[in-house]
């Protein structure tokens, strides 16, 4: 081998990291306001802005496609997406995924009409969701399952169902349903899933991505007292 042929393979070599860190990210969300919302037809939202600021500090160019929960979990699992936003920690994406640090709090309430009785009410979810798990997890059955949270407030509305588990940020987008009331349940952090093949090959990327979270966050975590009153 002449040392012209040398020099040409090292260069090769030298030039397949730099493809790969050039290869755009590959992400995965659904509509969900007030962290992503469509408009027309752009993903745009708290939570796309924030992922934006993010990755042009780290010089990372990114898509974003929009599916279902359940399809974007699926398709990361098969390769075809490296990350999936905005969600809670889910228990069934550890062995796969990687969760960041917290994006946003999430306050969870239950919208009801009349008494909430949890062990006989007609509960709805969006299909998918991180309510919807959590539900089925405390071992209340989920009645009715939909695509949006206007969807929700209608089958209230109507009397179709008696119940649903939302954020209070995502019920604010939404028409609320006269006469329902709310009760609080629980906080969460709102993150993003990496997967682990894409962490692997992409070393010290999630904790770099996590540094700079602070920063691009409109609105900065917080608990005001009646947050902490709530907690204890």
């Amino acid at each position: 081998m002449n040392s012209i042929m040398k020099r040409q393979i090292t260069f090769l070599i030298l030039l397949v990291p730099f493809f790969l860190h050039a290869e755009a990210l590959k992400l995965c969300s659904n509509v969900s306001p007030p962290y992503q919302v469509m408009d027309g037809t752009t993903l745009s939202g708290k939570a796309v802005k924030q992922m934006t600021c993010i990755l042009d500090k780290m010089g990372t160019s990114h898509s974003t496609h929009v599916k279902p929960w359940l399809r974007c979990e699926k398709d990361a699992k098969d390769g075809k997406y490296d990350g999936i936003y905005t969600l809670t920690p889910k228990p069934e994406l550890a062995g796969s995924m990687v969760f960041s640090d917290p994006m946003a709090l999430e306050k969870w309430y239950w919208f009801y009409k009349g008494e909430l009785r949890t062990d006989s009410a007609k509960v709805g979810a969006i299909r998918g969701s991180n309510q919807q798990t959590w539900l089925e997890e405390q071992g209340i059955k989920v009645n009715n399952k939909v695509n949006t949270m206007e969807q929700l407030f209608r089958l209230l509305e109507n009397g179709r169902i008696d119940a649903f588990v939302a954020d209070e940020s995502v019920s604010k987008e939404a028409s609320f349903t006269p006469g329902a009331s709310k009760k609080f349940i629980r906080y969460l952090p709102l993150g993003t899933y990496y997967t682990k093949k894409y962490v692997a090959s992409h070393a010290g990327f999630v904790e770099t991505f996590n540094s700079h979270i602070h920063e691009c966050q409109a609105e900065k975590i917080g608990l005001s007292g009646s947050d902490k009153s709530a907690l204890n």
